[in-house]
């Protein structure tokens, strides 16, 4: 009985999320016939998957958003880079304005490469960094110059079947799962839900960090992994903030009251709910997810803060946003500095709370080990000519 409560409590969670328009269904009916279509066209052979011998894992979901695949890309990179695996990190550059393929240096700007690539670029400056739209075709040019056993993560790819990545990472977020969802536009999902069949693991995101065993085998069932298939779960927690100003990243008190947030990411809520933990009356501007920030954007919020300013009696000195808000913020440093305003970033990081099953990390180094030893032996080095 109790488990069967706790059952229907998460599965409401999502409706009290997400809200739906019951108008928006039959155009919901005209969406999983074209998916239908591109399904079949996959299955007859029509669209060609590749099929690469390097080691190759994708990260991505079912749904439009929201799950934290690039902080989860940056976790796995983060642990391979720290093992001594040569890495390297491709993704279409959500948000630029440019077009094919394109390697990222840490001089690079988001609308050229997206927040996210530079983003990683700045995390691991000693990894390749690429973004292209075809990530099939941008693969052969990612290893040019490198190792076979170079690991490639692919950022938001699971839609991009035309490549089968040796290992496939689902995520789907505790508080909106994929088995809940319904396809664009009247749900969230961009594919039908048994599209979770090519996963070989899928990771329950943004769970609390006390999550129980119990409600961690209620969701399993839930999700029905397949006899092939493991269910990780995994907790977003907030690093220490820094400030940023044009001389670079310094120290701050971790006990300021945010007076002001701004964010453009896929689901801004997280990060505005973490704000009003600090400061329930703190004011928080949302943007578009990989929304490019104008001199006139920047005027905008600098009126905010002098009417703010006008009304509360307060200064204030200081904008809190995220990384990735950052690098899209990056080239106004000077507009705010001008009028003494710093920004201060809140960075995040994974933590895996899974309980009486394999860690994320650990089924990752599984198929690294082998994936890297087969890339090796198809690939082996050219022997070195003493003279």
């Amino acid at each position: 009985m109790y488990l069967s409560i706790k059952a229907d409590i998460i599965q409401s969670m999502h409706h009290k999320r997400y809200s739906r328009n019951p108008i928006l269904l039959p155009l919901s009916l005209f969406y999983a016939m074209g998916i239908a279509l591109r399904d079949l066209a996959f299955r007859w052979g029509i669209n060609t998957i590749m099929d690469y011998e390097m080691p190759i894992i994708g990260v991505g979901n079912l749904s439009t958003g929201g799950s934290g695949k690039t902080p989860h890309t940056y976790y796995l990179m983060n642990h391979l880079t720290k093992r001594g695996l040569p890495t390297a990190y491709l993704s279409r550059g959500y948000g630029r304005k440019s077009t094919g393929y394109r390697e990222v240096s840490i001089q690079s700007k988001a609308d050229k490469i997206g927040d996210e690539a530079l983003l990683a670029k700045h995390r691991f400056p000693q990894s390749r960094v690429v973004v292209s739209e075809s990530r099939s075709q941008a693969i052969p040019d990612v290893y040019h110059g490198r190792p076979a056993h170079q690991v490639t993560l692919l950022d938001d790819a699971f839609q991009h079947r035309s490549i089968k990545p040796g290992l496939q990472i689902l995520l789907t977020r505790y508080d909106c799962l994929f088995c809940d969802d319904f396809l664009l536009p009247y749900g969230r999902l961009r594919e039908f839900r048994s599209g979770y069949h090519r996963a070989d693991i899928m990771v329950v995101t943004k769970c609390p960090e006390n999550l129980t065993l119990d409600e961690q085998a209620i969701i399993r069932d839930r999700l029905h992994p397949l006899s092939y298939q493991y269910v990780c779960f995994t907790a977003t927690k907030n690093k220490s903030p820094y400030g940023m100003t044009s001389g670079g990243a310094a120290r701050i008190s971790e006990h300021e009251k945010p007076l002001l947030a701004i964010a453009g990411l896929a689901d801004n809520n997280d990060f505005f709910d973490y704000m009003r933990m600090m400061n329930d009356s703190v004011i928080c501007r949302g943007y578009q997810d990989h929304h490019a920030f104008t001199a006139y954007d920047i005027e905008s919020i600098l009126s905010t803060i002098r009417h703010l300013e006008t009304e509360s009696n307060l200064i204030i000195t200081k904008i809190h946003t995220t990384e990735k808000d950052l690098m899209r913020l990056k080239s106004h440093m000077h507009l705010f500095e001008k009028k003494g305003i710093r920004l201060v970033i809140h960075p995040i990081e994974i933590r895996d709370v899974t309980l009486g099953g394999p860690l994320l990390l650990d089924l990752v180094d599984h198929y690294a080990d082998h994936a890297v030893q087969q890339a090796m032996d198809a690939f082996p080095a050219p022997p070195s000519s003493d003279f």
